[in-house]
């Protein structure tokens, strides 16, 4: 990473790194980025500095795109930024959202359907869900009655600050397959889990899911700040 700031610089090709002035190496990055993750569709790529700013683009791309569902669905625990909307997410620690005017209209939360539950109440939790079924009973009565005005789900696979909590595969397919049948966004962060940390390049990787958008940072700039969200065409805003 060091050795390719140092030629860029050395070409004098730095600078402007956002998405209305492009230059050569910001194009190679999204058209790779497009290849290498999950979904055969066409895709747009929105760099940014920052995680927390990708996850912004993913959450703003939805609105826009349908402004008339309101609601987001995510996970207790999740981690996915500490500014405006993607706050909305984020119930790992009270200190982030404490005094926030929560930017979207409807928020639900689910429980983590995770194989390793780090603390006793939740392993209680998941002991009740232990099946597939149980656990998609326990969201469909969580839910049902208002899926139909959640916009979209940012979820991730492996929890990082609420603890190194990794999804169970099967109970993870269902839910997504459960949201997809009745029109919501799947979201996928893996500002954390993404470029190889998992074992394969996406976590995503391991659950054989395609998601509708991708957020991805930290390991992408290796210590450089850039974020970047990679968004189905037909829902990614111009």
């Amino acid at each position: 990473v060091k050795e390719a700031i140092q030629q860029v610089c050395a070409n004098n090709e730095g600078g402007y790194g956002g998405n209305m002035l492009i230059n050569k190496y910001q194009l190679a990055l999204a058209e790779e980025l497009c290849r290498i993750t999950p979904g055969t569709f066409g895709k747009k790529v929105f760099f940014s500095n920052s995680g927390t700013g990708a996850v912004e683009a993913a959450i703003m791309a939805c609105l826009k795109h349908r402004p008339e569902r309101r609601g987001m669905l995510s996970f207790i625990g999740g981690f996915h930024g500490r500014t405006g909307f993607s706050r909305s997410a984020t119930t790992s620690k009270p200190t982030h959202i404490e005094g926030l005017h929560m930017g979207i209209q409807k928020t639900f939360y689910l429980a983590f359907p995770a194989r390793n539950p780090e603390t006793e109440s939740k392993q209680a939790l998941m002991d009740l869900l232990s099946t597939t079924d149980a656990y998609m009973a326990y969201v469909e009565n969580q839910i049902s009655p208002f899926v139909g005005e959640i916009n979209f789900a940012l979820l991730e696979l492996v929890q990082g600050e609420g603890g190194i909590n990794v999804a169970d595969g099967e109970k993870m397919r269902a839910l997504i397959r459960y949201l997809c049948d009745h029109g919501v966004f799947i979201v996928i962060d893996e500002v954390q889990s993404g470029i190889g940390r998992t074992g394969r390049l996406w976590a995503t990787d391991h659950y054989s899911v395609e998601p509708d958008i991708m957020t991805m940072a930290k390991a992408l700039g290796g210590g450089a700040p850039i974020g970047a969200t990679v968004m189905r065409e037909d829902i990614a805003f111009s």
